[in-house]
């Protein structure tokens, strides 16, 4: 099997919001001096940026479950800042996405318009506003497609192969964490001791729905031994509650809505 483990997209829009709000000022200001500070601090906001996500990338690699399936002794499973790198049978890739070929953007014109004259500086500087307003919107946190027999499970490291058990988390900061099952999403989320709060996207897929994503919220579960899950749990996903009723004439079993789960998740 040759699977690639997710690396998500990282943007904060705070700094970069307000960077452009800086860089209006600086722009109406028409100063060299400042369109050479402007261009310093979204570069060392940049850096940072990347510093956070190798952190994170560090925190994947070396914060490992232990019972997980795969362990080698001495191994991590950090993914490369930026290109690709094998890992054990798994290819781990990274690249940036199109926010950061915006924010590289912003800084061409702003270095641009440090050495150039008055008239042009300004439309230097309105092109720098511009492609910031673009990269916020590239950061705007947004679902991405699970990639079935690729991808892997960002909780038990197994890869992804059922269009009707996967799942996703997209947190406010727009990083992406694909799941083979319900149930290693909430062991996840338990894990974490995080909340619904503190995700833009709550996603699963569905039964009646194959590979596409349902709300959390709009979803109901059937927990059945007649319909295994891919970790155990016996947890089934409808994004109808009829079909999901019956199913359960057939099959037996007990229907969930998404504020019991985590409940029983604790009785297995």
């Amino acid at each position: 099997m040759h699977c690639q483990p997710r690396i998500s997209p990282v943007c904060v829009q705070e700094p970069i919001i307000g960077m452009i709000l800086l860089g209006a000022l600086v722009a109406f200001s028409n100063r060299r001096k400042l369109f050479l500070g402007w261009f310093l601090l979204l570069s060392i906001l940049c850096l940072l940026g990347l510093y956070d996500f190798y952190l994170w990338e560090y925190d994947y690699g070396h914060n490992l479950d232990p019972k997980a399936p795969i362990q080698v002794p001495g191994m991590t499973y950090q993914p490369p800042l930026i290109g690709e790198k094998m890992l054990l049978n798994f290819n781990a890739m990274s690249y940036p996405a199109t926010g950061f070929w915006f924010l590289m953007a912003a800084l061409a014109f702003s270095f641009f318009a440090y050495f150039s004259k008055s008239r042009i500086r300004k439309k230097a500087a309105a092109g720098a506003w511009v492609v910031c307003l673009l990269a916020v919107a590239g950061c705007t946190p947004q679902p991405v497609a699970i990639h079935y027999g690729e991808d892997v499970c960002h909780y038990c490291q197994m890869g992804i192969a059922d269009e009707r058990y996967g799942a996703e988390l997209v947190t406010s900061k727009g990083k992406v964490a694909v799941f083979d099952a319900t149930e290693c999403l909430l062991r996840y989320m338990q894990e974490q001791t995080t909340t619904e709060e503190d995700y833009a996207y709550m996603l699963t897929n569905t039964w009646d729905a194959p590979g596409e994503f349902n709300a959390w919220r709009n979803t109901t579960w059937l927990v059945s031994k007649e319909l295994p899950s891919p970790m155990g749990a016996y947890l089934t996903a409808f994004r109808s509650a009829e079909e999901a009723k019956k199913v359960q004439q057939h099959n037996g079993g007990k229907l969930y809505g998404w504020k019991l789960l985590p409940a029983y998740l604790t009785t297995l």
